[in-house]
C-alpha cells in the first residue's frame, strides 16, 4: 500500500471537482505550477484505470525509467563504438547510480515521474540528433519526424523542458548540420516553447523574491550541483564549482577549439556535452525558480536524480577522453580504470552518505500516514506527511473513498473479510511484547505505540486493533525503528515496532481494546491487552471561547506577547493574552505556567502555537498535583505560526462536582533556529 504523495493528490483534487474534466485530453496540458507534466499524467490516468490509483505501478515505472535512462547513456558514450567490451559495466554504473538514496525522494514514490520522462527524451533526441547529422552515411528523412515527436514529448514532460531544443541546436552547430534543417527545428522547436509559456502564463509565484540577490543565485546554483554529494551547503557549492570547472575546462580543449581550428570532433564526446548543457540549464531554471525558497531548497533530494546524472556525464566524458586520447597509450587502460572506479566510487557515496539513510526513512512516516488514513483516522498531523495543506485534500480522499481507489481500494489484504480469517482465531498473549505508551489523538481516535515479537524474533506482518467483539478498529504494518528493543532484546538491525490507529467513532466499540499481533499464515496470531484508553489532551477546532481567571508564572527569558513582532500574529480570541519564549531571539530559553484558578470541573480549550522549530519546546499539564500529560511531541504535530487549540478533558483533570485546580506549563529549552512556543490565555466553550 503506497499512499499517494504531493504531486498525486493534485490528480485526486481535479478527480474529486470533476471528474469529466480531470480525464479530459485538455488535462494533459494544464498547468502544473510553471511546469506543463503532460507525461506524467499520462501515467497517472493508466494508473487510475487500471490499478485503482494504488500508486506501486508508478514506483515501478521509476525503476524502468531508471535502467532506461542508463541504457541511453550507455549508448550516448558508445554511439560509434557499438561492440565495446565496456558498455555493459558503464550501463551498470549508470543504473547504480540511478538508484543512488541521495534521490529518495523521487525513487521511493511515484509522484514526480517527469525527473525521469525529460532525461529520456532529452536522451534520445541527443542519439537521434548525432544520427541525422552524420555526414557519412544517409538517413531516412522520418527520423527527423522522431527528433520532433522526442522534443515535443520532452518539452510537455517538464518545465525545464524548454532546453531540450537548445541543447539540439548547440549539437547541430557542432556537427555543422545542414543550416536549412537546423532553422526549421529551431522554428518548430519555438512553437512548442512558445505554446507552454501560453499554458503556463500567470503561474503562482513561490517564496520570497527578495531573497533572489546575485549571492543567493549563485550560492543555489553551485549547491544544486553539488548537493548529490554533500548536504551541507557550503561544502556542496565547492563540489558544484569544481563540477562546473571541470566541463568548462573539458569543453574548452575537446570541444571549442578543435571546432574554431575546424578539427573533427568526436561523435560521443559532441553528444554527451550537448546532454550535459541540458542538465546545466535545468539547474539554471531551478536557480531562478527557487532561489525564493532559500538557498537551502538546492539540497532537496529530487534535484539530485538530474545532478547525478550530470556527474556521471562528467565521468563518462573522462572515460571517453581517455579512450581517444593519443596520449601514453600504454597507460590508456590505467586511466579508464580509474575514472571507472572513481564513478562507482560517487555512486556510492552518493547512496549511503549520512543523512540519506534517515531522509529514505521519511518513506516510512508516510506509508505510516497511509494506515492512518485507511483506519479512518485522518488527523491533519497525518496529512501534513502526505500534502502541506491538510483542508485541502479532504475532499480528494473523500473522493478516494467513495470510488474504492488508492488505499481504499479493494485489497485481498487489508479487505474486513481478511482480517476475520485471524481475529476469528483464538490468540494466546503475546510473550515478548510492551507498550510504551497508548495516546489520545482527538475526541474519536487514539494510537498505541510499542513493540512485539515472537520466538523467532520476527517483526509480525501486521498489527490489528479490536475490540471485545472482534471488531477492526485500525490496523498498520510496524514501520518504527527500535535500536532499543534491537540491543535489549537481541534482535536482528531489521526489526520494527508499531504505531497503531484506533478508530472509536463507532458508538457500538466493546471494551476492552487489544491488539493482535499476525506473524504468517502458518503461525497463530498473539494477543496484547490495551490498558483503559486515556482520556488526555487533544486538538480540536473550538467555537467562541471565553478567557478563564489565570495567575500566569514567567521564567527565564519569556515575555508578553513572546512572539517575534515582524510575525504580526494576534490574540486567538477576544480576552485572550499571549506570553511566549521569544524575548529578542530563537535562543531564548524559559518557562510560562497558566495557573488556572477556582473552576468548576469542566473541559478547558488552550490555545497553543509553536515557531518553525519544536526542538526543545514541552508541555505538561497537572491537576490538584496529578500528572495529566507530559507529552514532549505535541508540539510536533502543530503547524508553524498558527494558533490551534488543545482539549484538556475534564473528567481527565478533576471529578464532576470538584473544583479544576489546573496548571500548565510550557518549557522551551530550544536553542536552534525558529525554536520558540507560545500559549494565550485558557478558555472555555461558550
Amino acid at each position: 500500500m503506497i499512499p499517494l504523495f504531493w504531486d498525486q493528490w493534485e490528480f485526486a483534487i481535479d478527480l474529486a471537482k470533476s471528474k469529466q474534466d480531470a480525464l479530459s485530453l485538455q488535462y494533459f496540458f494544464k498547468a502544473h505550477n510553471e511546469h506543463v507534466i503532460a507525461t506524467t499524467k499520462l501515467l497517472f490516468f493508466l494508473d487510475y484505470y487500471f490499478f485503482s490509483l494504488t500508486n506501486g505501478p508508478l514506483v515501478v515505472s521509476i525503476g524502468i525509467a531508471t535502467f532506461c535512462v542508463a541504457w541511453l547513456l550507455a549508448k550516448l558514450l558508445f554511439i560509434n563504438d557499438k561492440e565495446s567490451r565496456y558498455f555493459y559495466p558503464f550501463f551498470l554504473l549508470f543504473s547504480a547510480s540511478g538508484f543512488s538514496l541521495a534521490q529518495w525522494e523521487n525513487l521511493l514514490w511515484g509522484f514526480q515521474p517527469q525527473f525521469y520522462l525529460v532525461l529520456i527524451f532529452t536522451l534520445m533526441s541527443c542519439l537521434i540528433g548525432l544520427k541525422i547529422s552524420d555526414r557519412e552515411q544517409v538517413t531516412p528523412s522520418w527520423w527527423f519526424t522522431v527528433l520532433i515527436v522526442t522534443t515535443g514529448l520532452g518539452v510537455f514532460s517538464m518545465g525545464n523542458g524548454i532546453a531540450l531544443p537548445v541543447s539540439i541546436v548547440i549539437l547541430f552547430v557542432l556537427r555543422r548540420y545542414r543550416p536549412v534543417k537546423t532553422v526549421l527545428y529551431a522554428f518548430i522547436a519555438a512553437l512548442f516553447i512558445g505554446a507552454l509559456v501560453a499554458l503556463t502564463r500567470g503561474a503562482p509565484t513561490v517564496g520570497d523574491p527578495a531573497l533572489k540577490t546575485l549571492g543567493n543565485l549563485m550560492s543555489f546554483f553551485f549547491g544544486m550541483l553539488g548537493s548529490p554529494i554533500s548536504s551541507r551547503g557550503v561544502f556542496a557549492a565547492i563540489c558544484g564549482v569544481i563540477l562546473f570547472g571541470a566541463f568548462g575546462i573539458l569543453f574548452l580543449f575537446h570541444i571549442l577549439m578543435p571546432f574554431l581550428r575546424r578539427r573533427p570532433l568526436d561523435e560521443a564526446l559532441v553528444g554527451l556535452f550537448a546532454f550535459a548543457s541540458f542538465l546545466f540549464a535545468t539547474a539554471v531554471g531551478a536557480t531562478w525558480g527557487r532561489t525564493a525558497l532559500g538557498t537551502g531548497a538546492a539540497l532537496a533530494s529530487r534535484y539530485s536524480t538530474p545532478m547525478l546524472v550530470l556527474w556521471m556525464t562528467l565521468f563518462a566524458i573522462l572515460f571517453r577522453v581517455t579512450v581517444i586520447s593519443d596520449r601514453r597509450p600504454s597507460h590508456r587502460q590505467l586511466r579508464s580504470g580509474l575514472w571507472i572506479i572513481l564513478a562507482l566510487g560517487v555512486a556510492a557515496w552518493t547512496s549511503f552518505r549520512p543523512g540519506n539513510i534517515a531522509g529514505a526513512g521519511q518513506a516510512n512516516a508516510a506509508n505510516q500516514a497511509g494506515y492512518f488514513l485507511s483506519s479512518g483516522v485522518g488527523l491533519d498531523e497525518q496529512l501534513l506527511k502526505l500534502y502541506p495543506s491538510p483542508s485541502r485534500i479532504r475532499p480528494a480522499i473523500d473522493y478516494l473513498r467513495n470510488a474504492k481507489l488508492n488505499l481504499f481500494a479493494e485489497s485481498p489484504d487489508l479487505s474486513a473479510s481478511s482480517w476475520k480469517q485471524w481475529t476469528d482465531k483464538p490468540a494466546q498473549a503475546c510473550e515478548l511484547e510492551y507498550v510504551d505508551k497508548v495516546q489520545r489523538l482527538s475526541a474519536s481516535a487514539w494510537q498505541a505505540v510499542g513493540w512485539v515479537t515472537n520466538a523467532a524474533r520476527q517483526t509480525p506482518s501486521w498489527i490489528v486493533a479490536v475490540d471485545s467483539s472482534q471488531n477492526v478498529l485500525g490496523y498498520t504494518v510496524p514501520l518504527q525503528p527500535r535500536s532499543d528493543v534491537v540491543k535489549a532484546v537481541g534482535l536482528s538491525d531489521s526489526y520494527r515496532g508499531f504505531t497503531v490507529p484506533i478508530n472509536m467513532t463507532s458508538a457500538n466499540t466493546a471494551f476492552p481494546i487489544s491488539l493482535l499481533a499476525i506473524f504468517g499464515e502458518d503461525e497463530s496470531p498473539c494477543r496484547i491487552n490495551l490498558p483503559p484508553l486515556p482520556n488526555g489532551p487533544f486538538l480540536i477546532q473550538p467555537g467562541e471561547l471565553a478567557p478563564l481567571r489565570t495567575e500566569v508564572v514567567h521564567s527565564g527569558a519569556t515575555a508578553s506577547p513572546g512572539i517575534p513582532p515582524v510575525l504580526s500574529i494576534g490574540a486567538p480570541y477576544e480576552g485572550s493574552e499571549i506570553s511566549g519564549t521569544w524575548v529578542s531571539s530563537d535562543e531564548n530559553v524559559g518557562k510560562i505556567t497558566y495557573n488556572v484558578l477556582d473552576t468548576s470541573c469542566q473541559s478547558v480549550i488552550l490555545p497553543i502555537l509553536r515557531g518553525p522549530s519544536a526542538e526543545g519546546l514541552s508541555l505538561v499539564i497537572k491537576s490538584n498535583g496529578k500528572m495529566i500529560s507530559d507529552d514532549t511531541k505535541v508540539f510536533d504535530s502543530l503547524q508553524p505560526h498558527l494558533w490551534q487549540y488543545l482539549q484538556i478533558s475534564a473528567f481527565d483533570a478533576c471529578k464532576e462536582g470538584e473544583k479544576l485546580n489546573l496548571s500548565i506549563t510550557l518549557e522551551d529549552n530550544g536553542r536552534g533556529w525558529g525554536a520558540w512556543g507560545a500559549m494565550a490565555t485558557p478558555g472555555l466553550q461558550r
